[in-house]
């Protein structure tokens, strides 16, 4: 890492050191705080993966070239990103009486230490049997971190309960079709990209995709009280867990 440019970047000890499931809003929230005049890291690649065990679940691994990065190291940075579930004890307590209330979201991302040089290992240690669904690849106009942090924002602020139409396959889905309608970015699927968005060979119920969402993100980024109380919320929560 660059200890001259180190002071400029909020994320910088997620980058040194490597980070395991922070919120994807708490991300955010560092990326925006940078100055709009520091250069920021630009996305070359987007992976969608899919496991093949357990509720099949599906996630992102987001290839980023970012200016903290020493390219001489053979590091390469990529955030992977998810959503899960992780409902709380009054969640389970309700739940236990008949009367489930909706389960919060958790979407995370996660950045391997310096140590790891090759993601893709780092993927086979956390998500053992897994298979690449499609590769969303960017040339001239690649997206950065901030329109990544704006995604996720509006993500959080918009869908925040995780049930059967916007789990894991739908935020992976959003993002990935987002980036590729925004940017341009290049698909390449693979054998496996029919699964995409498929549980035991079924398909997830059908939920608000970035079409029907697309006009509402465009009035989100312009209007930034809700991205702000999102934020809130999270450093609120930060501050309680830990």
């Amino acid at each position: 890492m660059n200890s001259l440019l180190s002071t400029e970047y909020p994320e910088e000890v997620l980058l040194s050191k490597g980070v395991l499931n922070i919120d994807t809003v708490f991300w955010a929230d560092m990326i925006l705080q940078r100055s709009a005049d520091i250069p920021g890291a630009v996305i070359e690649k987007v992976e969608h993966y899919k496991c093949t065990d357990g509720f099949e679940h599906e996630f992102l691994a987001v290839h980023i070239d970012h200016p903290l990065n020493d390219a001489a190291s053979g590091r390469k940075i990529v955030l992977f990103m998810e959503r899960t579930q992780r409902p709380s004890p009054l969640t389970i307590l309700l739940s236990s009486t008949g009367s489930p209330p909706p389960i919060p979201a958790t979407d995370v991302i996660s950045i391997s230490s310096p140590e790891v040089l090759d993601p893709i290992q780092y993927i086979t240690n956390n998500h053992f049997r897994h298979v690449l669904i499609s590769t969303l690849q960017f040339d001239d106009r690649r997206p950065t971190d901030r329109d990544l942090s704006d995604l996720v924002n509006f993500v959080a602020a918009e869908k925040p309960k995780y049930d059967l139409k916007y789990q894991c396959y739908w935020f992976s889905s959003l993002i990935y079709d987002a980036l590729r309608d925004i940017f341009g970015g290049q698909p390449t699927d693979s054998e496996h990209a029919e699964m995409r968005g498929h549980f035991y060979g079924r398909k997830a119920p059908k939920s608000e995709g970035w079409a029907e969402l697309k006009s509402r993100f465009k009035s989100s980024t312009s209007t930034p009280e809700t991205i702000k109380s999102v934020s809130l919320f999270v450093r609120l929560s930060v501050l309680i867990v830990f």
